[in-house]
């Protein structure tokens, strides 16, 4: 026997106790884990972390993550053998290498237990592609991914899966899974504005009672088939809001309506606590929305006002329309109110607005407006100009009973109602119309009891829209339009500038690029040629003609109908419109110049009725003096809602023209939708 091995068996017959102990506190150790892992999956699936392929067990969680430098995702393995210590390696069972925990940039709490059978049923933190499609029992293929998003309310505005009154709120849309989701939305239209790298515009519409305080729209970028960053919007409920609170969220792609996402939320009373969910007491449950799911159907419904004009007066039809049900409730025939008393009054209106509201520095920016408006002498001077002028065109309407039980009857009509106006020449500014007696001039002490009211205004209230009988089929035209590719035709007149930036033309050319990138086709022109071909000879393929230019009132007594300054020394009136051509895919024709919807009841002829006969759905047009840089922004946002299917333009305007007013910007009251673009 050699001296080593003498050595080796005499220190090991001294300290036999010591060995015999530790082996059995090792297996005592190795029990638990060896019970744990029999019961684990053998099953494996794939996932893609930075676009590589990772095979993990069936029983482990994957989280995603924006990384906080903006630079892409990261990604963490939750193995089923417990949660992984901060800058302990994680099981990447790739055979090649590891990630460091600490390395990791969370966007979302940890749950305490992370085993998946602990983190509940609803809560799946990117299981079976919850988190945008990044984790799939599939293949990491993404067309086999199923792609959705995920809408949290969040801020101080949110307690515990209610809504708190006069305090900032966030509703924020993610394509990343979180604990605090208030519902998650499958769709599978989102996976080709993904896969493309597309662009999601989101429209939020608010309900009453509830102030939006950032943009309406927002725009949601698809990079690598995931969102770039998590888009959303910000907002305070007021005192005066329902109970129940309903959003709608409008998804839109290239000018195609998508999905729209209903989100319902309790709004919570005052001193009463809400539950609280944070330790998982009462379990959170996410709204789950398949938005491919068939809709229900929903009729039309609204009211349809009939309006003529002639020497043997004003005639009036007010019929309801609800749910397909179609019922004729009043008539009006006023033979004092005739073609000439009519005009008389339009220029009553006119001069009650005056002609200078906007020769102010309040009025130099394209976002004009503030919080408190009301304290902004310039903001409540407009504000009382336009309920002046409505209350002015109100009340003359009304002082004859027959007209004045058509208005009170409208004016009962919840907010949101659809006023469909027809006429086949008498153009009102109803969206002005106020009913309340005000007068801007009236004294302090009476102003100060009886201030102007902005929710009373009815282009505020309902989705007003005038059509005007023309040649063709409507719905034919309607159906034609939507048909063909969404295109808009840019026609500026250069000449208009600003000496604060941006400038309009800046404006505009900013938002065309915009669109390019969307993938709508569009032109810019500041040719006058090549504009007077566009509109008076209707040779455009275009589904949207936006004019921005000068324009003027009709003057009957000059005989002189309203006019576009499209140059210097250009001009196009209504009768220079060609009828022997037709616009090819029956678009419609924004007028963003002053005046330009300010058609007289006694010319036979304006822009609307000759834009109709070329083949034109109808126009948008200002009937009234609109400052030059919010014209331009406002402008571009007519052109949106134009390109954007789902609601009546008309809905979508009166929510254009609120998000306006609710900082004293009462300016878009003085846009007309004169026609209809349901799909």
């Amino acid at each position: 026997m050699s001296p080593q091995l003498a050595t080796l068996l005499g220190f090991l017959a001294t300290h036999w106790p010591i060995f015999l102990a530790a082996a059995i506190g090792a297996c005592a150790a190795l029990v638990p884990w060896l019970l744990f892992k029999g019961r684990r999956s053998t099953s494996r699936r794939k996932v893609v972390i930075a676009r590589r392929k990772v095979e993990v067990d069936e029983d482990d969680v994957v989280m995603m993550s924006r990384s906080e430098t903006g630079g892409g995702r990261s990604a963490i393995i939750l193995s089923g053998d417990g949660p992984i210590k901060p800058g302990a390696k994680g099981a990447l069972r790739d055979g090649s290498e590891s990630i460091e925990r600490s390395d990791i940039s969370l966007g979302i709490d940890l749950p305490k237990l992370v085993r998946p059978e602990n983190l509940g049923p609803d809560i799946k933190m990117n299981r079976e592609s919850d988190g945008g499609g990044f984790t799939s029992d599939k293949d990491s293929n993404p067309n086999d991914r199923d792609y959705s998003l995920h809408f949290r309310f969040e801020g101080d505005g949110y307690d515990n899966g209610a809504l708190r009154r006069n305090a900032a709120t966030r509703l924020t849309v993610s394509d990343l899974a979180n604990p605090k989701d208030h519902a998650t939305a499958t769709g599978s239209k989102l996976k080709a504005v993904a896969l493309a790298d597309g662009t999601l515009t989101v429209l939020l519409t608010v309900p009453d009672g509830v102030k939006l305080v950032s943009e309406q729209v927002v725009f949601a970028k698809f990079q690598s088939a995931a969102l770039v960053k998590e888009v959303g919007f910000d907002f305070v409920v007021m005192d005066d809001s329902a109970a129940v609170l309903d959003f709608r969220l409008d998804l839109y792609a290239a000018g195609k309506l998508l999905y729209a996402v209903p989100l319902s939320i309790a709004v919570s009373a005052p001193g009463i606590e809400q539950p609280d969910r944070s330790s998982g007491s009462v379990p959170h449950r996410p709204l789950i929305l398949d938005l491919d799911a068939p809709a229900k159907a929903n009729p039309s419904s609204g009211l349809l006002l009939s309006m003529s004009v002639g020497d043997d007066g004003l005639s009036m039809t007010l019929v309801k329309n609800t749910g397909g049900t179609v019922d004729s409730l009043l008539t009006a025939k006023v033979r004092e109110l005739s073609t000439v008393i009519v005009q008389t009054l339009l220029d009553e209106v006119r001069n009650e607005l005056g002609t200078d509201y906007y020769n102010t520095a309040a009025w130099t920016t394209p976002e004009p407006g503030r919080d408190n408006w009301r304290e902004d002498r310039d903001l409540l001077d407009c504000c009382e100009r336009v309920a002046s002028a409505g209350s002015l065109l109100y009340q003359a309407i009304a002082n004859f009973e027959p007209c004045r039980n058509i208005l009170e009857y409208i004016d009962t009509q919840p907010t949101g109602t659809r006023l469909t106006i027809a006429t086949s020449g008498l153009s009102l500014p109803v969206e002005i119309l106020y009913p309340r007696r005000f007068s801007k001039n009236a004294a302090e002490t009476v102003k100060k009891a009886n201030p102007a009211a902005p929710d009373l205004f009815w282009g505020l209230r309902y989705a007003v829209e005038m059509l005007q009988s023309g040649p063709g089929n409507y719905r034919e035209m309607r159906a034609r339009h939507w048909r063909a590719e969404p295109e808009v035709s840019f026609n500026l007149n250069s000449t208009i500038t600003s000496e604060q930036k941006p400038d309009p033309m800046a404006i505009h050319q900013s938002f065309a690029r915009r669109l390019q990138k969307e993938g709508i086709q569009c032109s810019v022109t500041d040719d006058c040629v090549a504009m007077k071909e566009t509109l008076l000879a209707g040779n455009s393929t275009a589904s949207v003609i936006y004019v921005y230019c000068h324009g003027s009132a009709a003057v009957p007594s000059q005989g002189q109908a309203e006019a576009l300054q499209l140059d210097y020394d250009c001009f196009a009136r209504p009768r220079d419109a060609a009828r022997d051509t037709q616009f090819a895919n029956a678009p419609v024709v924004i007028l963003n110049a002053c005046l330009a919807g300010s058609t007289s009841p006694l010319m036979f002829t304006g822009f609307l009725k000759a834009f109709r006969e070329q083949g034109a759905l109808g126009v948008i047009a200002a009937t009234f003096y609109v400052p030059i840089q919010f014209g331009a922004k406002f402008g571009a946002e007519l052109v949106e809602a134009c390109l954007l299917e789902g609601p009546p333009l008309s809905e979508k305007v009166r929510v254009l023209r609120n998000a306006k007013a609710a900082r004293g910007n009462f300016s878009p009251l003085f846009y007309s939708v004169q026609c209809q673009l349901d799909r």
